[in-house]
C-alpha cells in the first residue's frame, strides 16, 4: 500500500485496507456498488511507531462509497472488471501528538480479475483512491459471495 497524507508519503507498514459492499447488477455486465471503505493501522505497528517517535501515528481513513461497476466475461468463470466512483473520507491521525480530523469527498478507480466459483468467488484488484487530504494505491485480494 502506498499512502500519502497532504501530499507527504507515509511509511505504510502495518496499514490494513479493506471494504465491504453490496453490488446490484443493473444489466448483465454493468452494476452499481454501495459500501464502506476503511484503512487503519494495526495496533502493534502503532505501538512500535510510538517507541520510535514517528511524527504521524494512528492513521484511520474511511467512509461510505458509491461506484459504477463494469465487467468483461472471459469464460471459465473469469472476468476482467473496472469500477469508479465517489467516497466520502474521514481521515483521523495524530501528528506530533496533536489529533487531526479531516473530511473530504474523493474519487476511486479500480481494475481487476474476478473468478466466480458458483456462489463464491475470488478477485485480485489494483485500486487507486484520492481526496484533497489523502491518496492511496493498493493491491487487494478479495473473497465475494453471490446471492
Amino acid at each position: 500500500m502506498d499512502l500519502k497524507i497532504n501530499g507527504q508519503p507515509l511509511d505504510e507498514d502495518g496499514i490494513f485496507d479493506g471494504e465491504i459492499y453490496y453490488r446490484r447488477m443493473l444489466f448483465e455486465n454493468f452494476g452499481i456498488e454501495g459500501g464502506w471503505r476503511q484503512s487503519f493501522e494495526v495496533p502493534i505497528f502503532t505501538a512500535v511507531e510510538s517507541i520510535l517517535g514517528a511524527d504521524i501515528k494512528g492513521v484511520e481513513n474511511g467512509g461510505p462509497r458509491l461506484s459504477a461497476y463494469g465487467a468483461y466475461p472471459m469464460g471459465g468463470g473469469f472476468s476482467l472488471y473496472g469500477k469508479g466512483g465517489l467516497t466520502y473520507y474521514k481521515l483521523e491521525y495524530s501528528f506530533k501528538d496533536q489529533q487531526q480530523d479531516k473530511s473530504s469527498l474523493g474519487g476511486e478507480v479500480a481494475a481487476g480479475l474476478n473468478w466466480d466459483l458458483g456462489y463464491v468467488g475470488l478477485n485480485l484488484e489494483a485500486n487507486y483512491a484520492r481526496s484533497s487530504k489523502v491518496s492511496t494505491t493498493t493491491g487487494r485480494l478479495g473473497l465475494h459471495m453471490n446471492f
